[in-house]
């Protein structure tokens, strides 16, 4: 991490410049993220929790917001499990407040997180390479800006959850400061952050403790074990919202709650898998739905060359120190965190590999910085190599990404799908009278389609979905949704209207 020098017109006039050059490339980092993903902006709302999520958020006062932080996740709507993440509930209270139910205004709120989360991972690469690290804070914002992992996040406002946890864990590390810097404020802004990951999702869990660790990397001198306590002290504060926030769990939860498939055990059994499946979904075409060409092979061949190259020849000189390698040492802890979390959850998304993407980020960065480093010192081949890796590396997921890709057919279908459904809902219930049982022929929860040889699945709306829906959209109804089952449902009374959903069985 970055260290403090003495202050002389030549060492201003270099960090004012240096500033600049920050500021721009930060600003190239937002617009690419902003330009990448515009195209979201026309899509319906995926994702069972959707809806459910918008209509339990509810915020007409300030007496509402205290009810956001003492109530279960969606009022308890969810069916696979409880949680306790206000912030994403109050989230989608504002959202619910500025646009209604019009999707196009919770894809706005995404975009501005998943930017300001690409912003972060920029800073951090500053943080941790140094402030004149600036193509190792390109390469890394660019990277997460650009990373096909939005089309799994992005089309679906229930998976702000992840990516929330992400911008703020991320943001919390940036805070930490270089050997010589004041770090009180620093602290407290570090801790306010690791609150609101944890507040997102329970994978935040893990920020105010990896705070002690970055601390204490950042370091220079001094022994283990005085390094270990000033991180502690750094984390201080931190930890002890961290406590709190335990204690609000557990007593709006009755417990520590979570989802119906943890399990402490998978942790460590299914390792291997949680890793697979990270680097599947981090390294396209293997985590999207673009189909793989040969250029994808040459690509990857290069790409395995040139860490063969770049390992061998990086270190015939100037090598990295210790000190500069204390920032990996951070980095390789953190995804042991995220992995050993990840298999507790026991659940496999192809979106739970957000998590992972700053980590990979950096290292991207880290590997272009350190090759012209490595150039700067003498070692041209070794340090022209892995320039050479980072840039492959950076170019070979953005291919799939929304920069360069139009939206995936999946979700072209998908979307098609959800506005036919809801038009055909809203005409039946428009058109029917109060006492009556109406058939709506449903949407399929699922879109199964196959990508790359594999089997890929794509959540639409499934039954409590559509009664959020119907309560968002009727709200001086009363409307009683129902699946059609081998039971028939109870007859409409004389004040209401139930909608029969024919549920269509998923199709490939």
């Amino acid at each position: 991490m970055a260290e403090g020098t003495a202050h002389s017109p030549k060492t201003a006039t270099r960090a004012e410049s240096g500033t600049i050059v920050a500021s721009v490339l930060a600003a190239v980092v937002l617009l690419a993220s902003f330009f990448a993903w515009r195209g979201v902006l026309e899509l319906p709302l995926f994702g069972w929790d959707a809806y459910p999520l918008i209509a339990s958020a509810r915020v007409h006062g300030l007496g509402d917001v205290g009810k956001v932080f003492t109530s279960e996740l969606m009022d308890g709507r969810y069916p696979l499990g409880d949680f306790y993440r206000p912030l994403v509930q109050l989230s989608f209270a504002l959202d619910r407040a500025l646009w209604g139910v019009e999707p196009w205004g919770y894809h706005v709120t995404d975009l501005v997180i998943w930017s300001a989360t690409s912003l972060a991972v920029f800073l951090l690469a500053r943080t941790l390479f140094g402030p004149r690290a600036h193509v190792a804070a390109l390469f890394a914002g660019l990277f997460f800006a650009l990373h096909p992992l939005g089309w799994e996040v992005l089309p679906a406002p229930a998976r702000r959850a992840d990516l929330l946890a992400v911008c703020f864990g991320v943001a919390a590390f940036a805070c930490v400061p270089g050997a010589t810097s004041k770090s009180r404020v620093r602290a407290v802004c570090a801790a306010l952050f690791a609150w609101l990951a944890f507040a997102s999702k329970e994978s935040g869990v893990i920020v105010a403790p990896l705070l002690a660790l970055f601390y204490a990397l950042s370091r220079a001198e001094g022994s283990f074990v005085a390094r270990a306590k000033a991180g502690l002290g750094f984390a201080l504060p931190a930890l002890v919202l961290w406590g709190g926030f335990l204690a609000a769990r557990f007593a709006v939860l009755g417990g520590l709650g979570g989802g119906a498939r943890v399990r402490l055990a998978g942790a460590l059994d299914e390792m291997h898998e949680t890793m697979a499946r990270a680097a599947a979904g981090l390294f396209p075409p293997f985590g999207t739905d673009v189909t793989a060409h040969a250029a994808d092979l040459a690509t990857v061949i290069a790409i395995v060359a040139l860490v063969g190259a770049a390992v061998a020849l990086s270190h015939t000189r100037g090598a990295p120190n210790l000190a500069e390698r204390r920032p990996l040492t951070g980095l390789l802890v953190w995804a042991s965190l995220l992995i050993f979390l990840t298999g507790i959850a026991g659940d496999k998304r192809a979106w739970y590999a957000l998590p992972f993407l700053p980590i990979v980020a950096l290292m991207v960065g880290y590997v272009a910085e350190h090759g012209l480093a490595l150039q700067r010192r003498g070692s041209k081949i070794g340090g022209s190599a892995l320039v050479g890796l980072a840039a492959l590396v950076l170019a070979y997921p953005a291919r799939s990404g929304g920069l360069f890709r139009p939206t995936p057919d999946s979700l072209v279908v998908g979307a098609r799908e959800i506005n036919d459904f809801l038009a055909r809902f809203d005409v039946q219930v428009r058109m029917a009278r109060v006492g009556q049982t109406v058939t709506v022929e449903a949407l399929r929860p699922e879109l199964v389609y196959v990508a790359n040889e594999r089997e890929r699945r794509l959540a639409l709306h499934t039954d409590y979905s559509v009664r959020a829906y119907a309560e968002l959209m009727y709200p001086q109804s009363k409307l009683r949704v129902e699946r059609n089952g081998s039971t028939p449902p109870a007859p409409a009374a004389a004040d209401e209207l139930v909608v029969l959903l024919s549920l269509q069985a998923p199709s490939k």
